[in-house]
């Protein structure tokens, strides 16, 4: 069973999943957006206030994303990926909840996550309507009563 794990971005566990995002960025949107990648210290991404999550199983990254501040109370889910031949097997979801939770337990009220209508059909079941509600899943964000907003565009 892939288990979840809090590493640094430059820990050799997040090396394939920043890879990995910066060549689909790179192919899909274009050098302007993978530069993105390097728009924020990987400080940002470290506890207290972030996380950086890998999903793994046999040593092998399988998906991961991360968690910054982005102002009081408000957080930014950053870094989703799964890879290529491990997608469609919920992973993301499961990520994506790890970081909500994330962001509960750093005491922010709301957790933003910006993506590309790529990632749109990895981040929800087949079967759903493309929109935001058809995004949020039953999640420690959602229990706690609190707020997430989910937008469309190129960034992470």
């Amino acid at each position: 069973m892939p288990r979840l794990r809090l590493v640094t971005p430059t820990h050799p566990a997040a090396a394939p999943l920043l890879a990995g995002l910066r060549h689909e960025y790179q192919t899909t949107y274009g050098p302007d957006v993978a530069a993105e990648l390097d728009a924020y210290s990987e400080y940002e991404f470290f506890p207290p206030a972030g996380a950086f999550l890998v999903l793994e199983s046999g040593g092998i990254t399988l998906a991961g994303g991360a968690l910054r501040r982005l102002e009081p109370g408000v957080g930014e889910i950053k870094r989703m990926w799964t890879a290529p031949a491990h997608r469609g097997h919920g992973y993301s979801r499961r990520v994506l909840g790890a970081l909500e939770a994330a962001a509960v337990r750093r005491g922010y009220h709301t957790a933003r996550l910006q993506t590309g209508t790529a990632a749109l059909s990895i981040s929800r079941p087949s079967d759903t309507t493309r929109t935001a509600e058809a995004l949020k899943p039953r999640s420690a964000l959602a229990a706690s009563g609190k707020s997430r907003t989910v937008g469309e565009g190129c960034s992470t």
